[in-house]
C-alpha cells in the first residue's frame, strides 16, 4: 500500500481514535513547548500582545464563515451517501471562500474599533507601545482569522470524510512548521507582531499542502461512495477498514433534481450557525477574564493570565479530538440508514470517553503545581492579582 493510500484510508472508530488522539496529543505537546519558548524569548508586554492577537483570530475565525466548518463535519456524510461528494466539494469551497473574504473585508474596515476595544489598555504598560503598532497587530490578527477560518473548513471536510490519518498529518505539520518558523522569526525580531506574521505564513503553507491532499481524498472516496450506493449487498472494500452494511436504496436521501448553487451553503450554515453559538460561548468564557485583566492591569499581567489559561486546557483538546472521531462515524452510520446502530455507538463511546477524560483531568490537576516551574521567573509574579485570596489560603494551610 502506497503512502497516499495509507493517508486516505478510512478506519473504524477504534482505528481512528488510535491515530488521531495520539496525533493531537503530540500536536498539543509541541504547542505547549512552543508557548514556553515564546515566554522565555519575549518580554511580558510583547507576549501579551501575541496573546491578544491569538484571542482575536481564535474568536474571529468561526465568525468569518458563520460556523460553516461545523456544518461541513455534519453534511459531508450526507452528500457522500447520495453519491454527490465531488459536486458538493466543488460548490461549497467557493461559497466558503467568498464568505470569508467578504466578512474579513468588513472586519478590516472596523479594525480601529477592534483595536480600541480589545487591545488597548489603560495601564502604564500600554504607554510603551505606539497605537499604530497595536493597530497593525490587529490587522495581522484579522488576516490570521481569515486563514484560520479556511484552515478549519478544510479540516472540517476531512473530518466529515473520516480521513483521520490525513487530519493528523496536517495538524502535526502545522505544529512543527509554526514552531520552527516562529522560533526563527524571533531570532530577528522579538515582537508579538512578528509571531502573528509567522503564524499567518504557516497557515497559508498548511492550507496549500492540505488542499492538494483533500482533493485526492474527495476524488477517491467520492468514487467509492458512488460504487457503494449502487451495491445492494454489502461486501468488504479492500481499500477501507470501515464496512457499512448496504441498505435498501430507498432508505437513503433521494437525489431528485440538482441542488441550487447556494443550496449546499444554506444547508451547511443551517447547522453551522447554532453550533457557532455554542463555540463562541465557550471561547468567550475562556477569554473574558484575560480581556478584563489586560484592560485593567495591562499586557504584562495579561500575558501571565494567558499562559496559565492555556496550561489548563490539554484535557479539553483531547476530549474534542475524541468527540470529532465519534461524531463523524456516527453521522456516517446515520446517513447510511443504520440509525439504531448509530445511537448505540454514540452512547457507548461517549461513556468511555467521559471516564477516560475524568481520570486524566484528575491526574493533570494533581500535577498542576509543577507547571509553574517550567516557566521563567518573570511569570512567577503577579500574585497580587489574587488579592485577599492568597492570605486566606495561607491561613487555611497553616504554618509552613
Amino acid at each position: 500500500m502506497s503512502l497516499t493510500d495509507r493517508l486516505l484510508k478510512v478506519g473504524s472508530i477504534a482505528d481512528s481514535m488510535g491515530v488521531y488522539v495520539p496525533a493531537m496529543a503530540l500536536q498539543k505537546a509541541i504547542g505547549l513547548g512552543r508557548m514556553v519558548l515564546f515566554a522565555y524569548v519575549l518580554t511580558k508586554v510583547q507576549y501579551g500582545l501575541w496573546a491578544l492577537g491569538v484571542m482575536i483570530f481564535g474568536i474571529g475565525a468561526p465568525l468569518l464563515t458563520l460556523g460553516s466548518s461545523h456544518g461541513l463535519v455534519r453534511y459531508v456524510s450526507y452528500y457522500e451517501a447520495r453519491g454527490q461528494l465531488r459536486e458538493f466539494y466543488r460548490r461549497i469551497r467557493w461559497c466558503i471562500l467568498a464568505l470569508a473574504v467578504g466578512l474579513t473585508g468588513l472586519a478590516f474596515v472596523g479594525s480601529g474599533f477592534i483595536t480600541d476595544l480589545v487591545i488597548l489598555s489603560k495601564a502604564d504598560t500600554a504607554a510603551h507601545l505606539a497605537y499604530d503598532q497595536q493597530k497593525l497587530l490587529c490587522a495581522a490578527a484579522l488576516a490570521n482569522a481569515m486563514f484560520l477560518a479556511l484552515h478549519h473548513n478544510m479540516l472540517g471536510f476531512m473530518y466529515g470524510l473520516r480521513t483521520y490519518r490525513l487530519v493528523s498529518v496536517i495538524e502535526v505539520f502545522f505544529a512543527v512548521v509554526f514552531t520552527a518558523l516562529g522560533a526563527g522569526t524571533l531570532l530577528f525580531e522579538k515582537t508579538g507582531l512578528a509571531l502573528c506574521v509567522a503564524h499567518g505564513v504557516t497557515l497559508v503553507a498548511t492550507i496549500m499542502f492540505g488542499v492538494v491532499l483533500l482533493r485526492l481524498a474527495v476524488r477517491r472516496l467520492g468514487a467509492l461512495a458512488v460504487r457503494a450506493r449502487d451495491t445492494v449487498v454489502a461486501t468488504p472494500d479492500p481499500d477501507t477498514e470501515e464496512v457499512i452494511t448496504a441498505v435498501d436504496i430507498s432508505s437513503l436521501p433521494k437525489d431528485g433534481e440538482a441542488e441550487p448553487a447556494g443550496g449546499a451553503l444554506r444547508r451547511v450554515l443551517h447547522y453551522g450557525l447554532p453550533a457557532l453559538f455554542g463555540t463562541l460561548l465557550w471561547q468567550f468564557s475562556w477569554y473574558v477574564s484575560f480581556w478584563l485583566t489586560n484592560k485593567k492591569y495591562g499586557k504584562e499581567y495579561g500575558s501571565v493570565y494567558s499562559i496559565f489559561l492555556l496550561l489548563g486546557q490539554p484535557i479539553v483538546f483531547l476530549a474534542n479530538a475524541a468527540w470529532a472521531v465519534i461524531f463523524t462515524h456516527v453521522a456516517r452510520r446515520w446517513e447510511s440508514g443504520q440509525r439504531q446502530t448509530a445511537m448505540f455507538v454514540l452512547e457507548a463511546a461517549y461513556k468511555a470517553v467521559a471516564v477516560v477524560m475524568m481520570t486524566l483531568a484528575i491526574m493533570v490537576y494533581a500535577s498542576a503545581p509543577l507547571w509553574v516551574k517550567i516557566l521563567p521567573e518573570k511569570y512567577h509574579q503577579g500574585q497580587e492579582l489574587l488579592g485577599g485570596l492568597r492570605e486566606q489560603a495561607q491561613k487555611a494551610m497553616g504554618p509552613g
